[in-house]
């Protein structure tokens, strides 16, 4: 089975440890799952060698596109562009640190036939316990204010891209990934998830799971569940 035409789309921010096995593995992935692919990279205004091992990837494989910020702008404003920049009929989102391989894309495949949005439910999270908590924690949160179980909201998705014509993501942090499902739900797609695999990080620093940044994506959510019972 082959998608028509796919986008492996990820945000990286100081990868340069990682970069280079994704950026081929995803190369060889897309190659094998679709007749026409491309990867878009968003750099956030890396500092290490990031930039010029994504110039020098470039240069022999003219399918990866890269948008670059010259500054961090954080993680939202990446993941923004990663989700409705592409134009390819499928996008593939995962980040670049390598924790989920590119190779779990066979996995979600087979359910396009049915669902809109595929998550990758990483069952089996490769993270410290604090961060594994963490995500619980929020998972179930998210899930209350759903009204429906979602057991993995920021992973890796493979979404039909046309369906989100016109939406408009807000966010200013990883709740976006929230705010996608949600356009999803309203817009009355079909998802599903995944059991993938989930790798250790072996470099890198993971931006999401910052005492900042995890404070922020909860402030977002309170603000989304008041804004819902003002509605109701």
């Amino acid at each position: 089975m082959k998608l028509r035409s796919l986008c492996i789309s990820m945000p990286v921010y100081n990868e340069a440890f990682s970069l280079p096995d994704v950026l081929e593995r995803s190369a060889r992935v897309a190659q094998d799952l679709a007749e026409s692919w491309e990867i878009l990279v968003v750099d956030d205004g890396s500092t290490d060698e990031t930039p010029q091992i994504l110039k020098a990837f470039a240069a022999r494989e003219p399918r990866l596109h890269v948008l670059t910020h010259a500054r961090n702008l954080g993680i939202a404003a990446s993941l923004r562009k990663v989700f409705l920049s592409p134009r390819q009929e499928w996008i593939f989102f995962i980040s670049g640190d390598g924790q989920i391989p590119p190779e779990e894309l066979s996995r979600l495949l087979p359910h396009t036939e049915y669902c809109d949005l595929i998550y990758g439910w990483r069952k089996n999270r490769a993270d410290p316990l604090r961060r594994r908590l963490t995500a619980w924690v929020y998972n179930v949160l998210i899930s209350l204010c759903l009204g429906r179980r979602v057991h993995d909201v920021d992973s890796a998705i493979l979404f039909r891209r046309p369906l989100f014509d016109g939406v408009q993501l807000q966010s200013s942090s990883i709740f976006i990934h929230t705010e996608l499902l949600i356009a999803a739900i309203r817009r009355g797609l079909r998802y599903g998830e995944v059991p993938i695999k989930h790798r250790p990080r072996l470099g890198g620093r993971a931006a999401g799971g910052r005492p900042g940044a995890i404070i922020h994506t909860m402030m977002e959510l309170m603000l989304y569940v008041l804004k819902r019972k003002k509605t109701l």
